[in-house]
């Protein structure tokens, strides 16, 4: 829905926007228009190929037929709002651009050969017959993003936020039309009629319509839930507000109940670090809003704090296509409208995005990747912050004389390689643990920035077989602690 054309141009293909060229076959651009349709909707622009714009200057027999066309293959009918942008093409001569804005189906669209695609990042997937019957059963549960309580009129509506969000696209239609022409509300004899859609995201007070609709913390002391006199329970706090003004007041609200651990850094400097990556629960929490199953009224996303991890629930299992086993590649949207609003505000990350940095920026942090599962009808997102081994400023080095840490049942004592034997960067990690008696392979690429982090793992996995070393964790969280204080000398 931008108007501005250069900082449209600037936006990066992908699950919302595709750039085509005006040379486009009318029945690839139905497979494009029922794929954004089967998906989350998004925007289309013809006349640019490969970055460059060449308008429509060339082909002008094509603009009159080619949408025309494509749509005429489409069952059932795709709804498309048509824009010109006027452009200059590569030529430096004045021309046109043609922007087709593509509204989320209430139904599964598919072409005049019955196939049937669906939009995933840049690139369009066909489905199966398996995937398609899914989604067909799916498709129903979206359609409550269009259920109209009533009484929601634009009286109810949170004015400023709305302008916020039109100026962000830079668009030139009025709030209200922008309302409509996202699927939001419709005009019903000259009135703006909203839907759970445009409640949720734009309503002053959402919980007035739809009960429950918000976001709950739970902060507990200790590393489970107790009841009855034990009551662990120290923070409830309920949290009702139009979506994008609930996401920031629930990333502040958990933001003031996480801690910071010190501890002594690879260069030998004091340094503090959050409780979890600030991107992978921030990430968890809006994934909850976006995509829960508004249609469950009795439950709301809950966030809920312990001393050893912190759990995200959303309402409803996982929708459409995606499962456990594909997560990471899988992309469906039970709410399409609110998804692509929140996209566009900036909330929501582009398809795999997401989820792949959540599980490397927990990796960067050293703790285990985060544990996603189905418990009943609701999603569990959970993140662990490692506290017992992070509370201490640095693992302290045994004394000098202490006994060493015994070997495992079965396994003789490694032999230590005289320093004489171990290279430069051994030597200089050991140097480093007297220190801290700790090292991570991150810690350990940061102490010789010119090795890539397989021989950082293999440098440390040959100090843990001469005996130097005792590595703990799993290979992405693995931490590697000092054996013997006195063989590190010489």
């Amino acid at each position: 829905m931008r108007t501005d054309l250069p900082e449209l141009l600037k936006l990066p293909e992908g699950q919302l926007l595709a750039c085509k060229s005006a040379r486009i076959a009318p029945r690839d651009l139905t497979n494009l228009l029922i794929a954004f349709a089967n998906s989350d909707g998004g925007t289309l622009l013809l006349g640019v190929e490969e970055g460059t714009v060449e308008g429509f200057g060339g082909y002008a027999g094509k603009v009159e037929s080619l949408l025309p066309s494509a749509l005429a293959l489409c069952s059932p009918p795709v709804r498309v709002q048509a824009r010109w942008l006027p452009c200059t093409n590569r030529r430096d001569q004045p021309d046109r651009l043609l922007a087709l804005d593509v509204l989320p189906g209430e139904r599964v669209h598919a072409n005049s050969r019955d196939e049937v695609y669906i939009r995933e990042g840049a690139s369009l997937r066909k489905l199966g017959f398996e995937e398609r019957l899914q989604l067909v059963y799916d498709r129903g549960e979206a359609s409550y993003e269009l259920t109209e309580p009533e009484h929601a009129s634009q009286d109810d509506l949170d004015t400023e936020l709305l302008h916020q969000y039109a100026g962000q696209l830079g668009t030139s239609l009025e709030p209200l039309d922008l309302l409509v022409a996202r699927g939001l509300a419709r005009r019903v004899d000259g009135e703006l009629r909203l839907n759970c859609a445009g409640i949720l995201l734009f309503a002053e007070y959402p919980a007035a319509f739809l009960p429950r609709a918000g976001v709950r913390l739970l902060r507990y002391e200790g590393t489970a839930l107790q009841t009855g006199p034990r009551m662990n329970l120290v923070k409830d706090v309920t949290l009702e507000l139009p979506l994008p003004r609930l996401i920031e007041e629930a990333q502040r609200a958990i933001a003031a109940q996480l801690r910071d651990f010190t501890r002594l850094g690879p260069r030998g400097l004091f340094e503090t670090v959050p409780e979890y990556p600030p991107f992978a629960w921030q990430e968890a929490l809006v994934n909850a809003v976006c995509h829960r199953a508004y249609s469950i009224a009795g439950s709301q996303v809950e966030v809920r704090l312990f001393d050893d991890r912190m759990e995200v629930e959303s309402p409803g299992r996982l929708p459409g296509l995606v499962r456990l086993a594909n997560l990471r590649r899988s992309h469906y949207s039970r709410n399409p409208r609110i998804a692509r609003v929140l996209t566009e505000i900036g909330f929501v990350r582009e398809l795999g995005e997401g989820i792949d940095r959540m599980i490397d920026e927990m990796s960067a942090f050293g703790l285990q990747e985060p544990e996603f599962r189905e418990e009943g009808y609701s999603v569990v997102v959970t993140l662990r912050n490692d506290a017992t081994s992070r509370q201490q400023p640095a693992a302290q080095p045994p004394k000098r004389g202490a006994a060493p840490v015994p070997p495992s049942p079965g396994r003789e004592p490694a032999q230590a390689l005289p320093p004489a034997r171990l290279n430069e960067r051994q030597k200089r990690a050991l140097e480093y643990m007297k220190l801290t008696g700790e090292i991570t392979a991150q810690q350990y690429q940061e102490l010789n920035p010119d090795i890539d982090v397989r021989t950082a793992r293999r440098d440390l996995a040959q100090l843990v077989e001469t005996g130097h070393l005792i590595s703990l964790g799993s290979t992405k969280s693995r931490s590697y602690l000092l054996r013997d204080f006195e063989q590190t000398g010489g």
